[in-house]
């Protein structure tokens, strides 16, 4: 789980997420990155992450993981299934993720046309990545919107990405209230896709 920009590690626990995740009977064990926005400023998020988390899983003999980023941490999230060549996650969970800034998405909104915006810094602008992604890719990913968040208009660009049953669209700003909101229905439908129940049990 990638916590947003400001939010400590024990910020899910807090708020409750960490409970919600333990009710939903996942067969799942939970880590909070500490991926804090100084990673993202001195580009070393992926690295981090790949020393602190993937590289011990895989040694511990984890068979999958699931990326969960809120805000700052969706946008993490996408950033490591974009650039990462190493183990990919099995989804990526985006709780309102923050998608870069308005002019690297504004063609995608309702009355504007155009193509992509072409920044010096590409690095920081998924949405040329995000359109050139096959449904093989972007069936993994799993989004929760709140219609009254900052981030809504973005995200329901990337939403028409995806297919509809992997959204979760709630009422709400951009805070964990929402984002409590969001997660249970965004398990369920992990649960659905990854660990279906067996017949008869």
């Amino acid at each position: 789980m990638l916590p947003g920009i400001g939010d400590s590690m024990d910020r899910f626990y807090q708020e409750g997420l960490i409970a919600q995740l333990r009710n939903a009977n996942l067969p799942l064990d939970v880590l909070v990155a500490d991926a804090h926005f100084g990673y993202y400023r001195d580009r070393t998020l992926l690295s981090r992450l790949q020393q602190d988390v993937i590289d011990p899983a895989k040694a511990a003999r984890y068979q999958q993981i699931h990326f969960a980023g809120v805000s700052l941490g969706g946008f993490g999230s996408l950033l490591y299934w974009r650039d990462s060549d190493a183990w990919r996650p099995a989804s990526l969970s985006l709780l309102t993720p923050y998608l870069g800034e308005p002019e690297y998405y504004q063609y995608k909104l309702a009355g504007h046309e155009g193509e992509p915006a072409q920044q010096l810094e590409t690095d920081k602008n998924l949405w040329p990545w995000l359109e050139q992604q096959p449904p093989s890719e972007r069936q993994h990913w799993y989004l929760g919107l709140a219609r009254s968040g900052k981030f809504y208009p973005p995200g329901q660009a990337l939403a028409n990405m995806l297919p509809a049953r992997h959204v979760v669209s709630v009422e709400g700003e951009h805070n964990w209230q929402a984002w409590r909101s969001m997660w249970p229905p965004l398990l369920d439908a992990i649960k659905r896709d990854f660990y279906p129940q067996e017949p008869g049990s």
